[in-house]
C-alpha cells in the first residue's frame, strides 16, 4: 500500500551549541507544511547531527522559505540565492558563509540549495554585493 507524501516546507534558522566555541550555523531543514512542529523537529535534527544533549542545542530566527523570500533584499531575479541572505549593506544583500551552513534536507532540495549557495557566492563577488 502506497502512502501519499505530505508537502514539505523549507525552513532556515541560526543555530549553535550552548557552552561551545563552535561557530553559529545557518541551518536549512524541511518539515511537513503547516505542522507547527518545526521547532521540535529542528531541535531533534541538531541533537542527532551534532551528537549533543537536546538541552545544548539552541537556535533562533526560525523562518520558512516564504518568510525569507518576503524579506529578502536581493532582486527576485537572483532566485534562491536570496535564501542565503543574512542582511543588507547599502541596499545590497549580504550572504551566509558557506562554511557555516548546514543542509539537513532531502537530496533534491540539497541540490537546489547547493546551486543557490554557489550563486550567492558569485553574487557576493560582483559590484554592489557584500
Amino acid at each position: 500500500m502506497s502512502q501519499k507524501l505530505q508537502p514539505l516546507t523549507l525552513y532556515r534558522a541560526k543555530a549553535f551549541i550552548a557552552y561551545s566555541d563552535a561557530p553559529l550555523q545557518l541551518v536549512f531543514f524541511e518539515d511537513v507544511a503547516n505542522s507547527g512542529a518545526a521547532k521540535d523537529k529542528l531541535g531533534w535534527l541538531l541533537k542527532l547531527a551534532w551528537s549533543v544533549p537536546h538541552d545544548d542545542v539552541n537556535f533562533c530566527d526560525l523562518a520558512s522559505e516564504a518568510e525569507l523570500l518576503g524579506r529578502a533584499v536581493g532582486d527576485p531575479a537572483t532566485g534562491d540565492a536570496r535564501l542565503f541572505e543574512t542582511g543588507g549593506h547599502m541596499g545590497s544583500p549580504t550572504y551566509a558563509d558557506p562554511s557555516r551552513t548546514l543542509l539537513l534536507v532531502r537530496p533534491r532540495t540539497n541540490g537546489r540549495l547547493v546551486r543557490a549557495q554557489i550563486s550567492a557566492c558569485l553574487l557576493s563577488l560582483t559590484d554592489g554585493a557584500r
